[in-house]
């Protein structure tokens, strides 16, 4: 973990190939070229025990990360969940809150959509062929149509879903 005056490092999982801030709660979800989704809670408070900003090794659940310093508030992170969200290596290439940050949709280069509960990590639904190419962009909607997302895939074919359906 590297602290600057810029920014906070969350470590090294792996290569990131997107990232997205919840719109409702300190929540920062990254997803992994390995198909791993993570989350990371994120404060702002008083400052660290000095060596809470030693590098270490990976940390985990609830464990907090680095933090900075600059003229103002802390701001800390700590890792939340780290799942396994498209398993057999297929990376996950896409991600989105959905309405208030309660849940995260994720899309995969093997054309699967995935959510996900922020709170517990657990995979709520999948929908195994949502595309007949790899996914590459994901964009739900604010209030009043949160329960609407868009996603699009590698052969420029973009999907409109209503979440509240089961289907």
């Amino acid at each position: 973990m590297q602290v600057n005056s810029l920014c906070v490092d969350l470590g090294e999982h792996g290569d990131a190939m997107c990232c997205a801030i919840s719109p409702g709660a300190p929540l920062l979800a990254t997803g992994l070229i390995s198909g791993h989704l993570v989350l990371h809670t994120y404060a702002f408070g008083e400052p660290p025990a000095a060596d809470s900003t030693k590098k270490g090794p990976k940390a985990k659940a609830g464990q907090p990360l680095s933090s900075v310093k600059k003229g103002g508030p802390v701001l800390s992170a700590e890792l939340a969940h780290e799942v396994d969200a498209h398993p057999g290596e297929h990376s996950c290439r896409a991600l989105t809150f959905v309405g208030s940050g309660d849940s995260i949709v994720t899309g995969s280069s093997d054309c699967s959509l995935a959510l996900f509960d922020t709170a517990t990590g657990a995979l709520v639904r999948r929908v195994a062929a949502a595309h007949d190419a790899e996914l590459s962009a994901l964009f739900a909607a604010g209030a009043p149509y949160g329960h609407l997302l868009a996603s699009g895939d590698e052969a420029g074919v973009v999907k409109l879903w209503d979440l509240r359906s089961k289907v």
